[in-house]
């Protein structure tokens, strides 16, 4: 029999983690050929969730749990749960309820049929300012990156364990699992789902990590800002000679009638000093990546005494 990793980042879930484990142990009874552990990955939670999360360990042998010194990030949470999961697949989903576990079966028959990597793709965008900027993100991503994105694809998807693997031999820090199927030309299937309403407490990945998020694919994964510093400084460059050929031809031309001023000079060069600035802020954030890089802090601490 087969086994199916369930892969749950938790962060003070402790109202919906018993339901969802109860669904989930539902919709493999259903699947007479998978059986599955989960594992359980505490992202710094609060000590009742820990409590909790610790006794589910405890009393359940196919519960398994990983728990952080303190909360590092969601995507630190499932390199973490890549790195430790076992198993002939891994699902990966939040612990909120808002991913239904209803879709785990139609998941392990694409797996079954031979896709590596399956995708829940939301059928209805996010709304709000999040969702404005999640969705003109994408576009402009996909429009001008060598590396594509699945838009409206949050993080409940199935990967196979060579998908794990290329993933895990990975050296940056910064590593994202979406953009592994254009990067390594994994085949992957995508199925549209409805995200449901959330069970109990807030949501804890709201507008600002979306963007930290948003940031972070685009100066590890893309040099596009760079190539738009050059594009824009040689633009720049053009047509400042073709204003000063401009303005030294009406001085031969009109000589007197040409009045001088300060209106220009000062306008070129608060422009000129402003685009120098963003340009120097841009390079500076690829900087802060490389230096991220050489510091070698870890991504996540494991409590060992938990």
């Amino acid at each position: 029999m087969k086994i199916c990793t369930i892969l749950l980042p938790v962060y003070n879930e402790n109202d919906n983690l018993p339901s969802l484990l109860e669904l989930i142990k539902c919709q493999f009874n259903k699947i007479p050929l998978w059986s599955y552990s989960v594992l359980i990955v505490n992202d710094g939670s609060d000590m009742t969730t820990k409590s909790l999360i610790q006794d589910l360990s405890s009393s359940h042998e196919n519960i398994s749990s990983i728990h952080f010194i303190r909360n590092f990030g969601h995507q630190a949470a499932l390199q973490a749960g890549i790195l430790h999961a076992k198993g002939d697949a891994i699902v990966m989903m939040d612990s909120d309820l808002q991913h239904c576990p209803s879709y785990i079966p139609k998941m392990l028959q694409y797996f079954d049929e031979g896709y590596e990597y399956v995708q829940m793709v939301r059928n209805e965008s996010t709304t709000g300012i999040k969702g404005f900027l999640s969705k003109n993100f994408y576009r402009i991503f996909n429009q001008i990156s060598d590396i594509k994105l699945i838009p409206n694809a949050p993080d409940f998807r199935l990967i196979s364990p060579r998908v794990q693997s290329l993933f895990n031999s990975i050296q940056h820090k910064q590593k994202v699992l979406r953009v592994i199927p254009s990067l390594f030309n994994i085949e992957f299937k995508c199925i549209a789902y409805k995200e449901l309403d959330r069970f109990a407490g807030s949501s804890k990945y709201n507008t600002i990590k979306s963007a930290r998020f948003a940031m972070n694919i685009l100066f590890n994964f893309s040099t596009l800002p760079l190539n738009v510093i050059f594009l824009f400084g040689v633009s720049l460059a053009l047509l400042s000679f073709f204003a000063g050929a401009t303005s030294i031809l009406l001085k031969i031309i009109f000589g007197p009638l040409i009045v001088p001023g300060y209106t220009d000079i000062i306008c070129s060069i608060l422009f000129l000093s402003g685009t120098i600035l963003g340009s120097v802020g841009i390079i500076g954030r690829y900087l802060i990546v490389i230096i991220k890089e050489l510091h070698g802090y870890p991504t996540y601490i494991i409590d060992e005494d938990a």
